[in-house]
């Protein structure tokens, strides 16, 4: 299996990436700004945001080494990593707070997606404490009539949770207000942007 077939359908991997550049730009995010990208994966949004943000200002987390590794010399490419300096954690219990600095955006495209309901006020909580006043976490999730139960991390198997429980977990974890986004997601998942201060 490719580096791209692990993280999606491959004939998606472009249209995936560029949504979420697309997404985070029109969010507010400009070159000046830190944004922590959470499950980089094999940076398929990482390819856009590199060359885009400043030097230092991308930071990618991925417990999957091998994926990450094939992102860099495969999609990004060494000259790229050495230019813009991205910084890279491969730790796997979504403690954000291990990252130094604060950000301008938390980007966790297909995430929240796997995640069991114990696991979401860690990922949420854990978000606000390492954004900056002003700052947004961006995430997808699948919206359902009812909320998943099944606890821990589920990797292929998908997890669902309605828009009241996904904006009560961000109120929980200090953001202001979650608003869900007008974007039409190739694999059927929910945009929204949680926002703080």
């Amino acid at each position: 299996m490719t580096h791209r077939a692990k993280v999606g359908p491959p004939e998606l991997f472009d249209v995936i990436g560029a949504q979420q550049f697309c997404v985070m730009v029109g969010l507010g995010l400009r070159e000046n700004h830190r944004l922590l990208d959470v499950g980089c994966g094999c940076l398929r949004g990482g390819r856009f945001f590199i060359p885009y943000l400043m030097r230092g200002a991308y930071c990618g987390l991925e417990p999957d080494m091998d994926l990450l590794d094939d992102g860099i010399a495969i999609e990004v490419g060494q000259s790229q990593i050495n230019e813009r300096a991205p910084e890279f954690h491969t730790f796997s219990d979504f403690r954000l707070t291990r990252i130094p600095g604060l950000f301008n955006y938390v980007l966790a495209q297909s995430i929240l997606t796997h995640a069991g309901p114990d696991l979401m006020p860690l990922i949420f909580s854990e978000a606000a404490k390492v954004l900056v006043d002003g700052g947004a976490l961006a995430a997808t999730w699948f919206d359902g009539a009812g909320d998943a139960t099944e606890e821990g991390w589920h990797g292929r198997n998908v997890m669902t949770y309605t828009a009241s429980t996904m904006a009560a977990w961000a109120l929980a974890a200090g953001f202001d207000r979650l608003d869900v986004l007008d974007v039409k997601h190739p694999m059927g998942q929910t945009w929204f942007a949680a926002r703080k201060g």
